[in-house]
């Protein structure tokens, strides 16, 4: 009989990461803790100094980009570790509350960036009504310009997480819809502790490169957010945990939200690594076709149309020709962050592993290429751009969290995590 390799624990019982409970207060030393809020302190600025400068000038974003992280970091490591029921309800009401923040930043700064007071704007937003309304129209999408002349990136699946929201007039309210979601997944995944609202507080509300795409409607954060949802949501299908039809559902859910962008099918390895150690052979490799055929069957009946056209996959980086074309440069850099996500194949898995091995593979694949690009050339790669590291980056924050946190936090059988075991 089949044993699982994985089972739901709570969330500082993740053994494999940073040792057993009872010996967490004794190994977690002060020199890790500040070495963890130091590392969320470089994200924090790597995402944000970009927009922060714009703003704020050279000097004033540079005191901004050092007292502000320091000052955050601070709070962090003052936060009390456990949560009872009365503030487990006083946490539900700050994340309530932070959407309701962003709801309002989006409703006021969505309505002056479409004024261009502050330059032209973004056009992402705009890139996607424009896809979408060539797509209800049975029309390739990808041959139109934005209104910055820019080329349509979102691939068929963001098109089609969209739609909803194109259908109501309003693309840019898919991501206040999102961000709860989002909130209560941190909820679940993170814990329910205070840590967990200073993440959303810290990388999400206060973070300029993020609140600049969601305010002005684009999709790259929310891509995100649903990506990584879902996967949750076929993790804990596969385990289990769930009702039958969701080990169907969730999957091909999946393979939609994998055709939003081409990096994120770097997920692959790790969906198949815990498959394997989950459940039956039959049953890992059903989920992986199930998921390949989703993403298939979404993007390629478009990309058939018009090959020279689809942009997704023609717009490329400068860096690419420094990579010698017989290689190529596009293949070669996706197959340098299948690499490095492999390494889930050989190591025990957790919640927070599988953050980490993601986020340095999704950085590995992006962090490069944007730092040529904009040496190469500066004026089409200003450093508001930098939204394109988020995905990685906030992976990665997630994984050194519990590290910058009070060493003497408890466990929580409230919150579950995954674990090989």
């Amino acid at each position: 009989m089949h044993t699982p390799r994985f089972e739901f624990v709570s969330e500082l019982q993740h053994d494999s990461l940073i040792g057993d409970p009872s010996a967490l207060q004794n190994s977690t030393s002060a020199y890790r803790q500040w070495v963890a809020a130091a590392g969320l302190c470089i994200i924090w600025t790597l995402l944000s100094f970009g927009q922060v400068i714009k703003y704020l000038h050279l000097w004033g974003g540079v005191v901004v980009c050092v007292l502000f992280p320091l000052l955050s970091t601070i709070i962090l490591s003052k936060l009390p570790a456990e949560s009872g029921p009365r503030k487990r309800s006083l946490l539900v009401l700050v994340l309530a509350a932070s959407w309701l923040l962003a709801a309002v930043a989006y409703v006021v700064l969505y309505s002056i960036s479409q004024s261009h007071v502050f330059g032209p704007g973004s056009d992402r937003e705009n890139a996607l009504q424009i896809a979408c309304h060539a797509l209800l129209a049975g029309e390739f999408p990808y041959r139109e310009l934005t209104f910055l002349q820019h080329p349509i990136t979102p691939m068929p699946g963001a098109l089609l997480f969209a739609g909803p929201f194109y259908l109501l007039h309003h693309v840019g309210l898919q991501n206040l819809f999102w961000f709860a979601v989002f909130l209560v997944a941190c909820y679940r995944l993170l814990g329910c502790r205070w840590s967990t609202a200073w993440f959303v507080f810290f990388f999400i509300l206060f973070n300029p490169c993020i609140m600049q795409d969601f305010v002005t409607g684009g999709d790259f954060f929310t891509n995100f957010i649903y990506v990584m949802v879902i996967f949750s949501l076929v993790v804990r299908a596969l385990i289990g945990d769930q009702a039958p039809w969701e080990i169907w559902v969730w999957p091909l859910l999946l393979g939609v939200a994998l055709s939003s962008r081409p990096i994120y099918s770097l997920l692959y390895p790790c969906l198949l690594a815990v498959a394997t150690t989950t459940c039956k052979k039959g049953i890992a490799f059903r989920t992986i076709a199930l998921v390949l055929l989703a993403e298939a069957g979404v993007t390629m009946p478009v990309y058939l149309q018009d090959p020279a056209h689809f942009t997704p996959f023609n717009v490329g980086s400068n860096a690419y020709s420094l990579i010698p074309a017989f290689l190529h440069p596009a293949l070669l850099t996706f197959v340098i962050g299948l690499l490095v996500v492999s390494i889930s194949f050989f190591v025990q898995l957790d919640f927070r592993r599988l953050c980490l091995i993601l986020g340095c593979s999704l950085t590995v694949v992006t962090l490069p290429l944007f730092i040529i690009d904009r040496l190469v050339k500066p004026e089409l790669f200003p450093l508001m751009n930098l939204i394109y590291l988020s995905p990685g980056l906030l992976l990665l924050a997630m994984w050194l969290l519990p590290f910058a946190t009070h060493p003497s936090f408890k466990a929580d059988a409230s919150t579950s995590l995954i674990r090989r075991v």
